[in-house]
């Protein structure tokens, strides 16, 4: 139900110039495509995505903006390559509420959260070998338990939601792994998500602090193998100066 829908990467012909030569050749680049998201017969957005893993998108885009609030109200949900579209039909309306944040109970070591930190580079192949996409993991205290790549920052969020409201992964205790930046609109969506921690390799915004500090949201920045900054709460890390 999952797989991707359409290729992920292309290639594509190319003039490359360096300080020592000119060549001509083809590269391999990342696949965007637009879908339209159809709720119940009526476009609800068009969003310009990774062609894959298109019902969690769908399933996580919509529950996020409150149009669904349990996997129970989907009846039917198909992608349509063809038509650019993935279809969605629901047994009830919903109540257009988003999803309540739930407290999280989440405690790491620095020196877990470090180890983690160095997983999302190095599985990632599809950034590995095009460059061109963001990725998002969801971990437990112990072990990453999924990666999601896009070429959209906030559609990793969406798949994450989808894939964790079809299939009931609690998210109270998780962390969101992430490669970019930690911006007002991700602490956003994490807070809907109930998601109490981010590791993100890219720097914060002062907005995303000043939401995750009023959200009891974990910001930690800036992480590697080696380092990291934790902006907000920084109670879940366990055994560090404080």
């Amino acid at each position: 139900m999952y797989r991707p829908v359409e290729a992920l990467t292309a290639l594509r012909n190319m003039h490359r110039y360096s300080n020592q030569e000119q060549t001509q050749g083809w590269d391999e680049i990342v696949t965007e495509a637009e879908y339209a998201i159809q709720l119940d017969d009526q476009e609800f957005g068009r969003l310009l995505c990774l062609p894959s893993h298109l019902e969690w998108l769908a399933a996580g885009h919509l529950a996020l903006a409150g149009r669904l609030t349990h996997p129970g109200e989907i009846a039917d949900m198909a992608v349509d390559v063809p038509g650019n579209t993935v279809r969605v039909r629901t047994r009830s309306a919903g109540d257009a509420r988003p999803p309540a944040p739930a407290a999280g109970e989440l405690r790491m070591t620095p020196e877990e959260i470090r180890g983690l930190s160095g997983q999302l580079p190095v599985i990632s192949a599809l950034f590995r070998r095009t460059g061109g996409v963001h990725t998002g993991g969801l971990a437990g205290k112990d072990s990453l338990l999924f990666i999601i790549e896009d070429t959209g920052r906030h559609n990793v969020l969406d798949k994450i939601y989808g894939r964790c409201f079809l299939e009931g992964i609690p998210l109270g205790d998780k962390a969101l792994l992430f490669s970019g930046r930690s911006t007002g609109k991700i602490v956003m969506k994490l807070e809907r998500m109930g998601i109490p921690m981010i590791i993100a390799r890219g720097a914060p915004t002062t907005l995303a602090v000043d939401l995750a500090e009023r959200a009891g949201i974990t910001l930690i920045a800036f992480a590697r193998p080696d380092r990291m900054s934790v902006f907000t709460h920084h109670r879940r890390v366990t055994g560090g100066l404080y």
